[in-house]
């Protein structure tokens, strides 16, 4: 029977050769695609993300990076308006004028 098929194949023109190749390799390409899909899906399903969480020990990490992090400290910036208004009210009534 396959060998029937095989000698029916071998008469056919070029391009249809090609034709069955190529929906040959697409078919096969798409049951190893949804194959894998599969079996990715079921490792996924196994992970215990608690246990792994327990492990790593997450929580105690970040708490200890933010510990030893240093902490910014921003400048007052309400406090340097309040002088450059001061300065500008100054400039006013001195006279100056702003170009």
């Amino acid at each position: 029977m396959l060998q029937d098929i095989l000698k029916k194949i071998q008469v056919l023109p070029l391009s249809q050769k090609r034709i069955i190749f190529w929906a040959l390799l697409v078919i096969s390409g798409a049951a190893l695609l949804w194959l894998w899909l599969v079996s990715t899906e079921h490792r996924l399903s196994q992970i215990n993300a608690k246990q792994i969480n327990n492990d790593l020990h997450l929580p105690e990490l970040k708490n200890e990076i933010f510990k030893e992090s240093p902490q910014l400290k921003l400048p007052d910036l309400n406090q340097d308006l309040k002088q450059l208004e001061k300065a500008l009210e100054e400039g006013v009534k001195n006279g100056v004028k702003s170009e």
